[in-house]
């Protein structure tokens, strides 16, 4: 009898750091790989950062130890060569790059996808410097030569077939893998490494800190509304003390007199019970494709005041109807409406909420991840 050779799927990302984007992979590369359909190997240009501990062990660890991903090329293409995996996949813009020209100087041994985690036309008018820029233009001149293109939500698919010039029978859209049974189980958890004053809100972020979070908008705001009403702000996500961002932050924080009620609590592997303890999510994002943090919050009950951002607002809340959304940069209405949450909170059905949130589910979105796969194997190149 003639043995059927399962096919194999190679994730590939630049290193295994705190990032959305990553996070994503190695989820999709876990449950895949718990369905033993396909061979799947997680490709990292350095399989360093913290996010190491989450890879199954029944995903295969292939490290290229270089240390900037644009040097992985050709060690990459000789794996292709090499190893002939059926799919490459890959996510974010340079490590999108690599792969598709990797996969050419492999003679195209396989197919590749890429996937698009943010609205590109946004972040490079606004937020891309001349090397990033460089590479938005090398990326509209190549990434319409992927086998698959994948977008995180409506508003990002839309502009990303547009910024980059993709046909219908190449783009896809399919939702982030955020939620499942573990996040419920650990976001009971109680081991808080700072304590907290009784009947004090909890208002908390979460992301890294970055410039696109907009976070001089989440501090003035909480300002002007902590001159009204005790309260402390938590901001969960990775970040540097010696970065010029964070330092200025900490300017503003000192200049209105907030060093004892905001804390940057740096990143942490398990975000949920933080989640849990907070009274409110505040999201001052300027550019997101789909953040997980903002399902997260949903799925976890959290009280929610966004900023209108582009892409995956229309998705995650459903235009507002989960949360309170205000515009961006307006510190003034987040004040408000961070008063008027403390002290009128509106109630929100746990039922829609929750069949609401189901799309991000893991089961649903890795469903749709390998529809996607499948439709790009079975297509003739």
């Amino acid at each position: 009898m003639e043995v059927v050779r399962q096919k194999k799927i190679f994730f590939f990302l630049a290193v295994l750091n705190s990032g959305g984007a990553q996070k994503v992979l190695i989820t999709l590369s876990n449950e895949i790989a718990k369905l033993k359909s396909y061979d799947v190997s997680l490709v990292a240009g350095n399989a360093s950062g913290s996010l190491l501990g989450l890879l199954n062990p029944q995903v295969k660890l292939i490290d290229l130890k270089v240390k900037k991903i644009s040097e992985s090329i050709i060690t990459l293409s000789k794996l292709l060569r090499k190893e002939k995996p059926d799919l490459l996949v890959s996510t974010q813009l340079q490590t999108n790059l690599v792969a598709i020209i990797s996969t050419r100087l492999s003679r195209r041994v396989n197919k590749v996808i890429i996937r698009e985690a943010t609205t590109p036309s946004v972040d490079y008018e606004n937020y891309s410097g001349l090397k990033k820029k460089i590479l938005y233009r090398l990326a509209r001149r190549i990434f319409k030569t992927a086998d698959g293109a994948i977008a995180v939500s409506k508003g990002a698919f839309k502009d990303f077939k547009k910024f980059y010039n993709l046909k219908d029978n190449q783009s896809f859209l399919s939702y982030n893998p955020v939620i499942n049974q573990c996040v419920f189980d650990k976001a009971n958890e109680q081991n808080f490494p700072i304590s907290f004053e009784p009947d004090v809100p909890i208002l908390l972020t979460v992301g890294r800190v970055d410039p696109t979070k907009d976070l001089e908008t989440l501090v003035n705001g909480f300002a002007m509304a902590r001159s009204k009403k005790k309260m402390q702000l938590l901001i969960l996500g990775s970040f540097q003390k010696e970065d010029e961002y964070y330092k200025k932050l900490q300017e503003i924080i000192s200049s209105k007199k907030l060093q004892g009620d905001i804390c940057f609590i740096g990143f942490d592997i398990n975000p949920y019970k933080w989640f849990k303890k907070a009274d409110i999510f505040l999201f001052t994002t300027k550019l997101e494709g789909l953040p997980g943090s903002l399902i997260q919050a949903l799925a976890l009950e959290c009280k929610i005041i966004t900023s209108d951002f582009k892409s995956g607002l229309e998705d995650v809340l459903d235009n507002g109807r989960f949360g309170k959304v205000f515009p961006q940069g307006r510190h003034d209405v987040l004040s408000e409406l961070i008063l008027d949450e403390l002290n009128s909170p509106i109630k929100i059905d746990i039922g829609s909420r929750k069949e609401h949130f189901q799309k991000f589910s893991f089961d649903s979105a890795c469903e749709s991840y390998l529809n996607i796969f499948n439709k790009v194997l079975n297509t003739q190149s």
